[in-house]
């Protein structure tokens, strides 16, 4: 069995568009997926910031944009990119909620979708909510989750995203070997 620990984030569009060829790579292939949040954007209030609010110039812009809208071409994505980015810092969080009751897949699929599909806010504490009740996960463990472990699998994820020198998302770690930033199935295949 291969092993992929793949570092992501939902706010990064690199990592959206990565995870086509990841869930291929995952579907035809005796892999052992691990998936690690990463924040990639913490000062992020809530609310959102544009890009400009970030700091990045509007050539800088239109240029990565213009990058990102021929990615999903090539890989048969629809992508709109959102006018306000979101903290992803809650999502991230209940992700290993949704893992530890094994709805990972269903949850890490709808948050991408609504984020990068439908400009969705993932920082809207109510939506997220609304995502893992429809998963069948009450609101009181939801609750307790994020009063009791949430703050530690945070760290934990921390703890990894250093020891694997992480500094940018997607980042995917197949059986030892390092792979940063956006790969296709045959770039991931060929790590096996």
């Amino acid at each position: 069995m291969n092993k992929v620990i793949v570092f992501s984030d939902y706010s990064c569009p690199f990592c959206y568009l990565s995870k086509k060829a990841l869930d291929m790579l995952v579907g035809k292939h005796d892999i052992k997926l691990e998936w690690i949040g990463y924040e990639i954007h913490p000062k992020i209030p809530e609310g959102g910031m544009t890009l400009p609010e970030m700091g990045f110039e509007e050539d800088y812009i239109d240029v990565i944009a213009g990058e990102i809208k021929k990615y999903a071409l090539q890989f048969d994505m629809e992508i709109n990119i959102p006018e306000r980015f979101s903290n992803s810092h809650l999502a991230l969080l209940l992700t290993e909620l949704a893992r530890d009751r094994g709805v990972f897949k269903e949850f890490n699929d709808r948050v991408y979708q609504d984020y990068w599909v439908r400009k969705i806010d993932i920082s809207d504490i109510t939506r997220l909510y609304s995502y893992l009740e429809e998963l069948e996960i009450s609101r009181s463990e939801i609750d307790v989750f994020l009063k009791t472990t949430a703050r530690e699998r945070f760290e934990e994820n921390l703890k990894l995203v250093e020891s694997y020198g992480v500094s940018a998302v997607p980042n995917f770690i197949i059986n030892g070997k390092q792979l940063r930033g956006l790969q296709t199935y045959e770039d991931l295949k060929k790590a096996l």
